[in-house]
């Protein structure tokens, strides 16, 4: 009966069961004890592979499965063990990836905040020089005034100037 109850057990997954060796004798006892370490010596490995599966669904990369196990046990231990580094460094590739693309982002904001900056000093000279362009126009319009005031100035000093000679001949 109880080697009926621990197969069961088993099937279901409820790997705790145990049966009681007291109740027996003999080589049935030995067989129910074995049965027992057996599933001892299949509990421990899957409990530790289990503690570090839930450490790492936790988000805790520094846990690793530990014991001493044999055979397939030896290759979950290290399968699992591969895993949680696997996934501690592709975490550790792209914390890197998402520093180095800040890293650009920042040296992006400082360029066009440079960029802003150049062309708001350009706009500020180009101000100035149509105000410059404005003040050299009006200039030359004086000048222009001048010159021809000049002119007519000068072509009434002539016209004097000849009058002048006449009535002295």
């Amino acid at each position: 009966e109880d080697v009926d109850v621990l197969a069961r057990a088993g099937q279901d997954g409820r790997l705790g069961v145990r049966a009681d060796i007291s109740s027996h004798n003999g080589a049935f006892r030995e067989i129910v004890e074995g049965i027992n370490r057996t599933l001892d010596s299949v509990v421990a490995p899957l409990k530790g592979a289990a503690a570090v599966l839930q450490a790492t669904a936790d988000k805790d990369l520094t846990r690793e499965v530990t014991g001493d196990y044999k055979g397939d046990f030896a290759e979950l231990k290290g399968d699992i063990n591969r895993l949680v580094s696997a996934i501690h460094e592709a975490l550790y590739q792209v914390a890197e990836a998402v520093a180095q693309v800040n890293a650009g982002g920042d040296q992006i904001a400082d360029a066009s905040q440079s960029l802003s900056q150049g062309a708001t000093e350009q706009a500020a000279s180009l101000e100035e020089i149509s105000s410059s362009m404005t003040e050299i126009s009006s200039q030359i319009t004086t000048n222009d005034e001048n010159a021809g005031a000049a002119s007519k100035l000068s072509n009434r000093a002539r016209a004097a100037a000849r009058n002048g000679a006449e009535d002295m001949v």
